[in-house]
């Protein structure tokens, strides 16, 4: 898929696709079409499932509760 605009990172190239996590726009090298995130969000939540880190956090930086 490609679409006309912007990359929302690098605000150059075409639109490879759109994140599911943020809803940003992003060119063929800032999208990861394994993971069907913009590459700022698999950073964020580690590569792996998407809504947690590997290291157990919350992508909204709110920890895990347990009563």
């Amino acid at each position: 898929m490609s679409v006309a605009g912007g990359c929302a990172i690098c605000q150059s190239g075409d639109v490879s696709g759109t994140c599911r996590r943020c809803g940003n726009l992003a060119c063929e090298r800032h999208y990861d079409a394994e993971y069907d995130l913009c590459t700022e969000c698999v950073v964020e939540v580690g590569g792996g499932e998407t809504g947690h880190s590997q290291k157990g956090e919350y992508p909204d930086g709110v920890g895990e509760y347990r009563f």
